[in-house]
């Protein structure tokens, strides 16, 4: 019999396209071809409901996520020890989806996606058909994200309500470090962060991934220097409803676009990714900016792109944008901060640039200088296809966990520390 999987999914997987949709489908697609797994995830009111996929395995239960970010939410985050990001997931049609789904099936291993299902590891605990092994999947360190971002906050008030969150992140992921029997990080670098904290965590290294066969006309549409000439665009993808972007694109087209359109001034600067705030789709004014919203398919703007910009300034894991780029053919220029965890050397597999400055000497040289450019995009390619391919990540994911259930011995018990030790340190649905 195969071992049974439940992920438990921050986000809906239906039609993945954010970072974390991608993640969450793409290792459970990779698992499926060795375990029975099944998906128990939330989905926006906007999203698409699951559609059925004739090609994979992958047992699906979406439930509406509810609204975030309430006055009611944000009174308790600032007042109680969760913070609002954990407050905005804890809905009582999901602890009721997971309770009846332990009560009929004995997972051998639950996937937490993220810290932000963490308040439902008390209903998974407390089952009577507890699993073998509870997993806490880190899409990044929660705590330092919400700190760096505490840097840009708009007013003093809202920088000290972020840094209490930060605090308060934290001490959560302090207590989970004890109580998952097995954490899985984006990168060495966050798992040397979780290490730090805990040096008796157990911790794996499963990184953000890409699928390079979907991208591979992209990439060999970019072979011919005619061709290449002819791309004229400047691409920036991302979900706009991701603060992190769209700090990013704002500092971008205020800061260093009017720069770049000084040397090149015939090029267009694509924000594509979905629901842009009000702000984003006002920077579509300008001529040479377009902002696309959802996109059923970016593989077309890939393959007039010259160049993908990540000018990220907020940021936690890894970015599956730089290694989509890649994939693609197109040149990455990246802030130090953006390509932070990735295998990626400058001047080899992308272009660094932290000042505007930076930006424009970057961006107008691969404009400019095809050799360049399909120097270090060749490049880049190499390194997603050995490394970052999906496939590759799930040969790696799925030997951990076999060697992980082929511990379990004769008791199968957990090796984490139960949270009824710390009943105060983490709030419960």
């Amino acid at each position: 019999m195969k071992p049974r999987l439940l992920q438990l999914g921050q986000v809906n997987i239906a039609r993945p396209s954010t970072g974390a949709q991608l993640r969450n489908y793409y290792l459970l697609r990779e698992l499926s071809k060795v375990m029975e797994v099944t998906h128990l995830g939330f989905h926006d009111a906007h999203e698409a409901l699951p559609s059925a996929r004739s090609n994979e395995q992958i047992r699906m239960t979406i439930v509406p996520k509810g609204r975030t970010y309430t006055i009611g939410k944000l009174v308790h985050g600032a007042l109680g020890k969760t913070p609002v990001t954990l407050l905005n997931f804890q809905n009582a049609e999901m602890a009721a989806a997971l309770r009846a789904k332990l009560s009929t099936t004995h997972y051998d291993i639950v996937q937490l996606e993220g810290i932000e299902v963490s308040p439902y590891l008390r209903i998974i605990q407390a089952s009577r058909h507890r699993p073998k092994y509870i997993v806490l999947d880190w899409h990044n360190v929660e705590s330092e994200v919400v700190m760096r971002h505490s840097q840009y906050a708009a007013s003093p008030l809202r920088r000290l309500y972020m840094r209490r969150a930060a605090r308060q992140l934290e001490k959560i992921e302090c207590t989970l470090l004890d109580c998952c029997d097995l954490h899985l990080v984006v990168s060495e670098r966050d798992g040397e962060s979780l290490t730090d904290r805990q040096p008796e965590a157990n911790v794996s290294v499963v990184e953000n991934g890409v699928d390079v066969d979907y991208f591979r006309e992209s990439f060999e549409s970019g072979d011919g220097a005619d061709e290449w000439a002819k791309r004229d665009r400047l691409l920036f993808c991302g979900s706009m409803d991701y603060s992190a972007n769209v700090d990013a694109m704002m500092y971008f087209v205020s800061e260093i676009w009017p720069l770049i359109r000084r040397q090149l001034p015939d090029i267009v600067l694509t924000i594509a990714g979905r629901n842009p705030p009000e702000k984003v789709k006002a920077l579509a004014a300008d001529p040479g900016i377009e902002v696309t919203g959802t996109l059923p398919d970016v593989r077309p703007y890939y393959g007039t792109a010259f160049a993908s910009i990540v000018p990220i300034r907020v940021a936690g894991g890894t970015r599956l944008k730089i290694l989509e780029a890649m994939a693609a053919g197109v040149p990455v220029v990246s802030t130090t901060i953006g390509a932070e965890g990735l295998r990626a050397m400058p001047a080899i597999h992308l272009c660094l640039a932290d000042t505007p400055a930076d930006f424009v000497r970057q961006v107008t040289r691969l404009r400019n200088d095809l050799q360049w450019s399909r120097q270090l995009s060749g490049a880049a390619h190499k390194l997603v296809a050995s490394i970052y391919d999906w496939r590759v990540i799930g040969v790696r994911l799925v030997d951990t966990y076999f060697n992980l259930l082929n511990q379990a011995g004769a008791t199968g018990q957990t090796r984490g520390r139960s949270l009824e030790t710390r009943p105060r340190a983490l709030a419960g649905v």
